[in-house]
């Protein structure tokens, strides 16, 4: 944490999810990204890959949602009660 810059470094193990969901967040909502922050997230998206429980939880939100996240992975709506 640099407290003179205000800026914070996540820990690594969430980086990848914060990446795919800024993704997900542009692409739905419009969501300018500046190209440094692209080439982080690409970056982060590549080095820490999606995880089971990032997987799990992306079903779960689109059994809710009717959607999900397409940069975490495909999703099964018929699977949802």
């Amino acid at each position: 944490m640099d407290f003179k810059a205000k800026k914070v470094m996540p820990r690594p193990s969430i980086r990848g999810m914060i990446a795919r969901t800024y993704f997900y967040m542009s692409k739905q909502y419009n969501l300018r990204l500046s190209r440094q922050d692209q080439q982080l997230y690409q970056a982060w998206n590549k080095t820490y890959p999606v995880q089971e429980w990032e997987r799990q939880r992306n079903q779960r939100v689109a059994c809710v949602m009717g959607r999900g996240n397409e940069f975490v992975g495909p999703v099964n709506l018929k699977s949802c009660s």
